[in-house]
This record gives C-alpha cells, structure tokens and sequence, in this order.
C-alpha cells in the first residue's frame, strides 16, 4: 500500500490538485479580508464551510479522475496491481490535499485576524479554531470517496455542481432539524454553529465553545466509518469496471 500512495502522490505533486489546497483557502480568506473585513473571522469560517470546503473536496476529486481519464489511466490496466489499493489510494491522497487546504485556511484566519483585533463579529481563540477547523476535516472525509466515484461516472463539471449544490441545500434545510444527525451534508454545519456559534445563514451567535458534546463526537465518527465504508464499496465498483 506504501507505494501505492507515494506513486499517487508525486503523480498530482506538480498538477493544479497540488495547487488546489493553496488556492482554495486563500481565495477564501481574501474574499473574506476584502469584502467584509470587520467580519473576518465569521464570514472567512461561514463561507469556507457552507460553500468551497464541498466544492474543494468535489474539485480535488474531479481533477484527479479527469487527469487520469486524459492519460487511460497511464496504462494501468496492463500492470500487475490491485485496482482496490489504486483506489484507496486516491482517497487517501485526496484526504491528505483536503487536510493540508483546512490547515493552510486555519493558519491564514489565526494570523490575519490577530491583524484585526476590532472586528463587529468578534475574534476567536486559536484554539477554538483549531478544534473548528480539526472537525471540518473529520466531518468532512465522508465526501472524498463519493466525489471520486462521482467524478469517474459523471465527469469534473457535473460533480462538482451537483456535490456543491446539493451539499449546500441539503445541508441549509436539515442541520438543524429532524434529519440533522442522519445527513452527512449537515454534519459540518451543525458542528460549525456548536463549536463557532456561527450559523449557515452567516449570522454569529452566543454560542460555541470548545467542549466536545456527544453529537460531535457522533458525527466525527459517522464520517470517518462513512468514508471508510464508501473506500470499500466503491473500490469493488472501480475493480469490477477497469480489472481487464
């Protein structure tokens, strides 16, 4: 497996999905810095969460599908290797460039926002974002083998589209809800307005803190075996349709 994942990594090293984890955050914090300054923190969080973090997540994927489509998969289907590993793989380099964007986004908010120490939204502990910006990545991993089965079957456009719209919507219109706990897509939001008191519609609240509730933990956990499960049963489905 070891060399699977090193094989996967210096292969998108110098492409645009080795540029994506900077470019990503960075377009976030400077719309955050330029639009809204004396809500930084809050809009710079806000929007990271409800909007790019997804379309990160379904970019990454996408453009790691579409470069390999363009190239037959580098003749893959000739070599002696395990399609099921070629795929975790992915995932696991997918989720490495998803956890190096959450970290580079976490170190530009904690640095420019001891830069702004009057803002109307208020400054948050860095502790307190880390923890935000430490969820966000667990709460988040359920989306890496999705994206990339989305991408083999429908293509970089059409996925991230779809992934980003629905994410947004479903997530909207459920977080606080009924259904909040059973939709992955509200995971992130509700852990977001517990941790940061910010709410998807922008608005901070009174809230957040840095205790770990058990709806916190729960949805950590959901994600992670979520992630794992769709590794295995997509990685059957892509052994099944490219094993020669």
């Amino acid at each position: 497996m070891r060399a699977y994942l090193l094989g996967e990594t210096l292969k998108y090293r110098r492409t645009l999905v080795g540029k994506i984890p900077l470019l990503a955050p960075l377009g976030t914090i400077l719309a955050a810095l330029i639009l809204m300054p004396a809500y930084f923190t809050v809009n710079g969080y806000n929007w990271w969460y409800v909007f790019l973090l997804p379309g990160t997540a379904a970019l990454l994927a996408g453009l790691m599908v579409e470069g390999e489509e363009k190239s037959h998969w580098g003749g893959v289907h000739s070599l002696d290797l395990s399609f099921e590993k070629l795929w975790a793989a992915k995932v696991a380099v997918a989720g490495g460039y998803l956890l190096l964007a959450i970290a580079l986004h976490l170190l530009g908010m904690v640095l420019l926002q001891g830069l702004l120490p009057r803002q109307l939204g208020g400054n948050y502990p860095p502790g307190q974002l880390a923890l935000a910006s430490g969820i966000l990545f667990l709460t988040s991993l359920w989306q890496l083998p999705l994206c990339l089965h989305l991408a083999k079957s429908w293509g970089l456009f059409l996925t991230v589209m779809v992934h980003s719209a629905l994410s947004f919507l479903l997530g909207i219109f459920t977080w606080d809800g009924a259904l909040g706990p059973l939709l992955p897509q509200s995971w992130a939001m509700g852990a977001m307005v517990e941790v940061l008191g910010i709410l998807p519609s922008g608005i901070p609240t009174d809230g957040g803190g840095t205790a770990l509730s058990w709806g916190l933990v729960r949805a950590c956990a959901l994600s992670a075996a979520l992630c794992l499960l769709g590794t295995w049963a997509t990685g059957k489905w892509f052994s099944r349709r490219e094993a020669p």
